[in-house]
């Protein structure tokens, strides 16, 4: 398949419709201090829409219900999402993770607030995936370069003790190796080629650099 381009159907979800199934829920994770990039990058615009608008309107489409984790009213405001404030401040993707958790109590997918390239069809086919084997794994997430990629990924509320008693650690470990003990999935990097062959999916925008190769006025 083809990669198409930010604005059509297949990266915007246009032409989707709800899933059904487990994974009714999303959750965008936008608690991050964005130091590398020096400003908030949720609120950065392309072509007069911020980032965290452009996250929002694939996933409306998709599930019943958004939210999005931050600690800023402007980020939900310009999702026009309900803002859940993390649990323990500071404490990175996991923290999200856990409040999204902590609040659906129900398979959720979460996803990076930076992603700007999402596309509706690779989330579906995550979704289906996890459908057909939900009562075997605890999270099902894509896999590149044999590195799991946390913030695009399907959880379930079986995860919150073990983040939970991470989260109680004063220097919190990578995603990956909390997780470790849990029942995981991948799909790996050959599938996902197949709906897209560049993973521009995956693209995130952590600095300046990042932004302006992705088209963001800064």
């Amino acid at each position: 398949m083809e990669g198409s381009g930010p604005g059509s159907p297949a990266s915007s979800g246009a032409l989707n419709h709800r899933m059904p199934g487990p994974v009714s829920r999303a959750a965008i994770i936008a608690g991050g201090a964005s130091q590398r990039m020096g400003r908030n990058k949720a609120l950065l615009r392309l072509d007069g829409e911020f980032l965290i608008t452009r996250v929002a309107r694939v996933l409306r489409p998709l599930f019943e219900e958004v939210i999005v984790v931050a600690r800023s009213h402007d980020i939900a405001h310009a999702a026009q999402l309900l803002l859940i404030p993390d649990t323990f401040s500071g404490k990175g993707p996991l923290d999200g993770i856990h409040a999204a958790l902590e609040y659906f109590q129900s398979p959720t997918f979460c996803v990076a607030c930076d992603l700007p390239f999402l596309r509706a069809d690779v989330i579906t086919f995550l979704c289906a995936r996890f459908q057909n084997h939900e009562r075997a794994i605890d999270v099902l997430a894509p896999r590149v370069k044999g590195r799991m990629e946390t913030l695009h990924a399907i959880y379930t509320p079986s995860c919150l003790p073990v983040i939970k008693r991470e989260m109680q650690n004063e220097r919190v470990r990578s995603a990956e190796r909390v997780l470790a003990s849990l029942r995981l999935q991948f799909v790996e990097e050959g599938e996902l080629r197949e709906f897209d062959a560049d993973l521009k999916f995956l693209t995130n925008v952590n600095t300046p650099a990042d932004a302006e190769r992705a088209g963001f006025s800064l």
